[in-house]
């Protein structure tokens, strides 16, 4: 494993050292986008974890509960509730896999593919409030290529 630079490791017991940690910045950043991805979602009339699940299917429809909880990172207990309220509302449809019984395979409905455009939108104008200020394209794309470095080191 790599070392820690010694600027980091020398002063991550000094008040203030979480404004240059990287973990607690991502952390942060998280947590912000997140509630700022919620509150669009909720003017769709969908909480946070439905419009994950909404987006995995408007990229793969007909998928299995399974793979979609995967897909979306819910845990799979979590999903059940998640597709049973997408149901409720109209969005999806839920049906016993036709070769495997076990399994069930969660589809869009037409109301549900209506949403695509807004809650696509809704993600976009989350992202831009997220990049406000930034001065051009380049701070974005050199913070993702860190950030996709970061987690390409991690998933080793």
């Amino acid at each position: 494993m790599t070392e820690l630079p010694r600027r980091i490791v020398k002063h991550s017991h000094l008040p203030g050292a979480s404004e240059r940690s990287l973990g607690h910045n991502v952390r942060m950043a998280y947590l912000l986008l997140q509630r700022e991805l919620a509150g669009r979602a909720s003017q769709l009339g969908l909480t946070l974890m439905e419009w994950y699940t909404l987006r995995v299917l408007w990229e793969v429809d007909a998928i299995s509960q399974a793979e979609l909880a995967g897909r979306a990172g819910i845990p799979e207990s979590a999903m059940v509730g998640a597709v049973q309220s997408l149901m409720r509302q109209g969005h999806v449809t839920r049906a016993r896999a036709e070769k495997d019984k076990r399994k069930f395979i969660v589809s869009l409905t037409e109301h549900g593919r209506g949403l695509q455009e807004a809650g696509v939108a809704a993600s976009i104008l989350a992202n831009e409030a997220a990049c406000e200020g930034l001065t051009a394209a380049d701070d974005v794309d050199h913070c993702l290529h860190v950030l996709q470095k970061a987690c390409d080191n991690l998933r080793r």
